[in-house]
């Protein structure tokens, strides 16, 4: 069946190879609801917005009222402006609109160095001692974490994470994730604990991609290929 020959192209990330086959299936039946939202979707995944709103459209014009269809086309519409937003940013009329910010922040960071400046001097001068080392250091040094930390460090983020899902905190889970992946970069786990908590937070086509990255680091690994058909299904494919 063309529709499930094109589900599985898009499941192993061959995209412009999937739309070509839901088209072939919608030319032999354009009143396949399904087939119009799997090729929404793939359109949406490959950045075409306004081919992906046709596919929705014509799939609650089939289907209407259909939930799993509405949240898709919010979803890329959502995309849609997002992308042309970072459009306008970047263009060069958004950079004239602007011409003022680089020497704004430049005087800012000036006056506070000039700022920090003045209060080393005045405390100098009205100190005992020159030796002041220990009153600008803090007692409790702040650590970062970067990748190659013992692994109890990281295990002990990803179980801090896991107990945030089970306390439905997502939007905190997310964050606990995404510092045991600068922990151990290469970890399936926290790739896979990200990719729940974003299923959480409705955010679907991210949760694949998080899955995807698991799998590229441990393609054996059953809870982020799991959580991965999870975040399909929810898309309606």
């Amino acid at each position: 069946m063309a529709l499930d020959e094109g589900l599985r192209l898009f499941r192993e990330g061959k995209y412009e190879a999937a739309a070509d086959v839901l088209k072939e299936d919608l030319i032999a039946d354009d009143l396949n609801h399904k087939t119009w939202n799997a090729l929404g979707v793939t359109y949406t995944k490959m950045g075409r917005f306004d081919e992906a709103s046709v596919c929705f459209g014509k799939a609650l014009d089939i289907q209407p009222e259909t939930p799993v269809y509405l949240k898709n086309l919010a979803i890329n519409e959502k995309k849609k402006k997002s992308f042309n937003q970072s459009l306008s940013q970047s263009s060069p009329v958004g950079k004239i609109k602007r011409p003022l910010t680089p020497l704004i922040i430049v005087l800012a960071g000036f006056f506070i160095i000039m700022f920090i400046i003045g209060s080393i001097t005045l405390y100098l001068i009205n100190s005992d001692t020159f030796s002041f080392k220990n009153d600008l250091m803090p007692s409790e040094p702040s650590i970062s974490p970067e990748p190659g930390l013992p692994p109890s460090l990281y295990e002990s983020t990803c179980e801090e994470g896991i107990n945030l899902l089970k306390l439905e905190r997502p939007e905190n889970a997310l964050i606990i994730f995404e510092r045991a992946i600068e922990q151990n970069p290469g970890a399936a786990r926290a790739w896979t604990g990200k990719g729940f908590a974003l299923i959480d937070l409705g955010k679907y086509e991210s949760a694949i991609d998080a899955f995807d990255t698991a799998l590229e680091n441990n393609s054996s690994y059953h809870d982020a290929q799991a959580g991965r058909q999870i975040a399909l299904e929810a898309l309606g494919i």
